[in-house]
């Protein structure tokens, strides 16, 4: 489609910009502010092309699903540029987004507004062994620690890390007198949910990530990597504070491996990618059996958290 304004309507269709067609797939008769009507109240999702920005604009509580993901396979079928990402939620408020995968990534978590997350039954955060990261690091590890190593220039490592992790990855100095642990370098294929995925300056510290439970454990797995110099693979279930989202639900797998070590220093790497399936939150199971008509067994359960 031609032009540098799109609508995608709750169908999962694109529609052509302009309130003629707008009012034409409606069935309304033609009025002023008609995109807007259709973005806060039906669920459609506008996009325009800005001196080379994507801008999308909509409201997560009665956003379309059918429209979100044909939004997602268009941005995906196009060539990577930065996105800034408008949404309604009471007030208007605006993300900016490095590139495409950020953007698709960001989207994805803003579906989850559209219901809040219930108060948790158990631990905020729920972690557990990884198979699934385990595999994807065995299939990347030759290539990674290979332009790792000493006299292998950082750009071409950044490279690989970015085609294996799609920019979704860290690089963390640990200071072994301190405890401290600083961010050397990251990708840019994080969604914008905090500020510290988003900063221009390198060096900053986890202090820096404004959830502090959240914080906490994010420091403790790298320590906990650093101090025994042996990687970590785990599937992690939370509910997590993001500074302009408030409480979301977020799920990911993610890789600590060491790089490098030294007597006074480790430098370590962490990578995740984001995966709905992931279901670790403690549930009660009541297992109720009967003999002869009568309940002879109904107690609840919870499952196994490490």
């Amino acid at each position: 489609m031609s032009g540098s304004r799109w609508l995608f309507d709750d169908a999962g269709e694109v529609v052509a910009s302009g309130s003629n067609a707008i009012a034409a797939r409606l069935g309304l008769a033609l009025r002023e502010g008609l995109e807007d009507y259709a973005v806060e109240t039906i669920g459609w999702i506008a996009l325009s092309l800005r001196r080379d920005v994507f801008h999308v604009r909509c409201r997560p509580s009665v956003v379309s699903e059918r429209a979100m993901v044909a939004l997602l396979y268009w941005l995906l079928d196009r060539p990577s540029r930065p996105v800034a990402i408008s949404w309604l939620d009471h007030v208007w408020s605006i993300e900016r987004a490095a590139t495409t995968r950020a953007a698709v990534s960001c989207l994805s978590y803003l579906l989850e507004l559209k219901g809040r997350p219930p108060q948790s039954v158990g631990p905020r955060i729920v972690m557990r062994p990884s198979a699934q990261a385990r595999q994807r690091w065995r299939t990347v590890e030759g290539a990674v620690m290979q332009t790792s190593q000493p006299g292998c220039d950082a750009p071409s490592l950044y490279a690989v890390l970015d085609d294996c992790f799609t920019g979704r990855w860290f690089i963390n100095d640990y200071d072994r007198a301190t405890g401290h642990v600083r961010v050397h370098e990251r990708g840019s294929g994080y969604p914008p949910l905090d500020p510290v995925f988003t900063c221009k300056e390198r060096g900053f510290g986890l202090d820096d990530i404004s959830d502090t439970t959240y914080r906490a454990m994010v420091a403790d797995s790298l320590r906990d990597v650093a101090e025994h110099d042996r990687p970590r693979f785990d599937d992690i279930d939370a509910v997590i504070h993001w500074p302009r989202f408030g409480d979301i639900r977020t799920r990911y797998w993610r890789i600590v491996v060491p790089l490098a070590s030294s007597p006074t220093s480790c430098r370590l790497l962490s990578a995740s990618a984001n995966d709905s399936g992931i279901d670790l939150r403690p549930q009660i199971v009541e297992e109720v059996g009967e003999f002869d008509g009568a309940v002879v067994s109904g107690h609840p359960q919870q499952s196994g958290v490490r």
